[in-house]
């Protein structure tokens, strides 16, 4: 990853604010339509669910979660020379997306996205020095079937390039 850190638009006051807003959203608010998995896994950490089908984070789960979460780690590639070392101000580029169509430049025209477009998609940034790891840009239109796309697109994520596959 590149060195970052250098840009900082916001003064500490602002970050403390933004911080503590984001606390009281998480305590007072919550999230709505979370999965059962997700409710079980957050209640055994000690969030709780509400009467109103809200997950609800007191502050101090949330402090203790920051405190206790890895600083240092390691993504790995699939080749270990696209192993991301994730630490200090280290940034690391990559895709992500779901466009469901795109542009055919031989066409001049939009089209839906296929398999083989991300499949293609991941080709090109296995060569490129400054993006770091490929998640799937686009949605399969030619895979109807959810379980179906969702296996597919992950194969050509991983056939298509040796970095880290989000």
């Amino acid at each position: 990853g590149l060195e970052g850190g250098r840009y900082k638009p916001l003064v500490q006051n602002d970050l403390d604010r933004i911080h503590e807003a984001v606390l009281t959203l998480l305590e007072t608010v919550g999230f709505a339509n979370a999965i059962p998995s997700c409710i079980d896994t957050c209640d055994k950490a000690g969030a709780l669910l509400g009467e109103d089908g809200r997950l609800r984070f007191a502050r101090g789960l949330i402090m203790a979660t920051i405190k206790t979460a890895a600083r240092n780690f390691t993504l790995h590639g699939q080749d270990p020379r696209h192993d991301m070392v994730i630490q200090g101000t280290r940034v690391h580029y990559g895709t992500a997306g779901a466009a469901v169509h795109l542009v055919d430049v031989e066409k001049r025209e939009y089209r839906e996205s296929l398999l083989q477009d991300i499949y293609d998609a991941a080709r090109i940034v296995d060569g490129l020095d400054n993006i770091h790891f490929f998640q799937r840009p686009m949605v399969p239109r030619d895979v109807p079937d959810p379980l179906d796309m969702d296996f597919n697109t992950l194969y050509a994520c991983v056939m298509g390039t040796s970095k880290h596959v989000g």
